[in-house]
């Protein structure tokens, strides 16, 4: 089998021994650092899933987004700086924004720090969540096999997983069921990377990583722009809930995304996923690939600007829950006779991942 990118998939025995390397080197001396070094430049390279797997055991505690700046707006290593300003400073409020309204405070210090270097061909900017203050020494150390991730990091990987989401061509992208979430100095922000992107003709790639999270592809195309737009002045007609019995085919825990496949094939649904003990039952289901599950999802449905003649639903995940084994074989026997013969697969780049 192959990836995505047309490289061969890494075999179960590579990825049992690169798990053990890493979690033998995760703790953060030189030595192991420099080993570290040694196993991603020449063992991991390119390859996504190996990526993955790298950045969930010895990424960055906090989350980090590398964008590259490309296309018509960018000459050599250039590009306009009034509107770079405005990019940067609306990522910034959509995540100062967001955590404030995930840590409940009325105030908020704006600490996300911002990193640059050339890229070949394109402007690069390296986004990160800042680390949390140093604990008391009279404190009790964390747990090092829980994640210790902070509201910065949490409302960083929803704006990246937005924007993504945005560029994708998708009907039912979970991106406006994402947006109605967010407090309005969120939207704001992000209204402000929108207008941007599109003025300056960039069409935008990266990636987000953490640990405990892994890695995965970021990206704000220039439609992408155009769609966040017209997202953020979308009309909700209405709300509803959806009830729905299947598998758990994909989760992304990088940008909170589930693919969820319905009992008797159909198109996946994509829903967002914003509560974190939420996503920790989802990784414990997808962990088990003989899982039926009910997922209760929140739809909104709305129109585009301009555009009453067609309905759009986005979905979020509100609930989800095992089936009991006998109902599971129950849908198994009612599935078997009208399940497709060959199911509908995932977007390439919605691979399984462990």
């Amino acid at each position: 089998m192959t990836e995505p990118n047309g490289m061969p998939e890494p075999d179960a025995e590579l990825l049992s021994q690169l798990n053990d390397a890493l979690r033998d080197v995760a703790t953060d001396t030189p030595a192991n650092l420099a080993l570290r070094s040694t196993i991603r430049t020449g063992i991991v390279r390119d390859d996504p899933t190996l990526v993955d797997l790298y950045e969930r055991i010895v990424g960055p505690e906090q989350a980090e987004v590398d964008f590259h700046l490309d296309g018509a707006g960018v000459e050599g290593h250039a590009t306009n700086a009034k509107l770079f300003s405005k990019f940067v400073s609306g990522i910034s409020e959509a995540v100062k924004e967001t955590a404030k309204a995930k840590a409940g405070k009325g105030r908020y210090t704006e600490g996300l720090l911002i990193d640059g270097g050339p890229g070949p061909g394109s402007v690069r900017v390296v986004l990160r969540a800042p680390e949390p203050p140093a604990t008391a020494k009279n404190e009790p150390p964390l747990d090092p096999s829980l994640p210790n991730s902070t509201v910065e990091s949490e409302a960083l990987r929803s704006v990246a997983a937005i924007l993504s989401h945005a560029s994708s061509e998708e009907e039912d992208s979970p991106m406006l069921a994402e947006l109605t979430a967010l407090p309005m100095g969120a939207r704001r922000g992000l209204k402000r990377v929108a207008n941007s992107a599109r003025d300056a003709g960039w069409e935008i790639k990266g990636s987000i990583r953490q640990r405990n999270y892994g890695a995965t592809n970021v990206e704000l195309t220039a439609d992408g722009a155009f769609r966040l737009k017209l997202g953020l002045d979308a009309q909700i007609d209405r709300r509803a809930d959806e009830t729905v019995t299947g598998t758990i085919d994909g989760f992304r825990r990088s940008l909170s995304t589930l693919y969820f496949q319905p009992a008797g094939g159909g198109r996946i649904i994509q829903a967002a996923v914003s509560d974190g003990a939420l996503a920790d039952s989802i990784s414990e289901l997808f962990a088990d690939k003989n899982s039926v599950v009910e997922v209760v999802f929140d739809v909104i449905e709305s129109f585009l600007p301009g555009d009453d003649s067609r309905i759009r639903k986005s979905r979020s995940v509100r609930q989800v829950r095992r089936l009991a084994l006998g109902r599971q074989m129950e849908l198994s026997d009612d599935d078997e006779s009208s399940a497709p013969s060959d199911p509908p697969s995932l977007p390439e780049d919605h691979t399984r991942m462990a």
